[in-house]
């Protein structure tokens, strides 16, 4: 007999999970990479991922692998993505987001493990606010100011004009630096542009719009 453990189901649930977590963008790059990559410029995302995409060699690797081309200055996936490992991957932690963002899910896990299982999706969600702050201070603030007039109004969705006017008796800022910040927070899919001009809420930040509470602003 094996000096190890026998096995039970919470032990092999356990292994299961903690196979799962280490996927999860918060935790391999890879994987930030993918849920982040699509429709982004090439240079600032070779800035952000040098150790993927510094290295011509690495990258050409690295983009045919996970089903990615280039195109325009833009990142792009190829057709079939869902086909190649990259499109795998990412499918596979969208489904994951959503059967552990389920409370119901997480609480029969939490009753058979009997220790606490995060909540992914929050976690990759409060990740980006953090590292948003850092990049841009003032994009978390126009994101707590345009939650604070979406739950007034019950409409996120804003053309940049209505947002300047939400912000004018907030932050002294103009069009110029507007656009800047809502591009800075589309590359970290926090926002979308939807029809005409008008910018709304990602879902999940929708979702777990308070949150937005616990990231301070100096």
């Amino acid at each position: 007999m094996s000096d190890e453990e026998e096995p039970t189901f919470k032990t092999e649930l356990e292994n299961l999970l903690n196979a799962f977590y280490s996927l999860m963008p918060t935790a391999n790059r890879i994987s930030q990479f993918l849920m982040l990559a699509e429709g982004q410029d090439f240079e600032t995302m070779r800035e952000a991922y040098p150790e993927l995409l510094g290295d011509k060699k690495t990258r050409d690797k690295f983009l045919k692998i996970l089903g990615y081309e280039i195109e325009n200055g833009k990142i792009k996936e190829q057709y079939m993505f869902y086909e190649y490992l990259g499109g795998t991957t990412k499918e596979g932690i969208s489904r994951f987001f959503k059967i552990l963002g389920n409370e119901e899910n997480r609480n029969r896990i939490i009753a058979a493990l009997l220790k606490e299982v995060s909540n992914p999706e929050l976690e990759w969600l409060t990740f980006r606010l953090q590292a948003l702050k850092e990049a841009n201070a003032i994009a978390i603030a126009i994101l707590k100011i345009w939650k604070a007039v979406a739950k007034e109004t019950r409409n996120y969705d804003l053309e940049p004009k209505e947002i300047l006017e939400a912000l004018k008796e907030h932050i002294e800022l103009n069009e110029e630096q507007l656009n800047d910040a809502l591009n800075q927070i589309m590359q970290y899919k926090l926002i979308t542009k939807g029809y005409g001009e008008k910018y709304t809420f990602s879902d999940e930040l929708k979702r777990y719009e308070d949150v937005l509470d616990e990231i301070e602003v100096e």
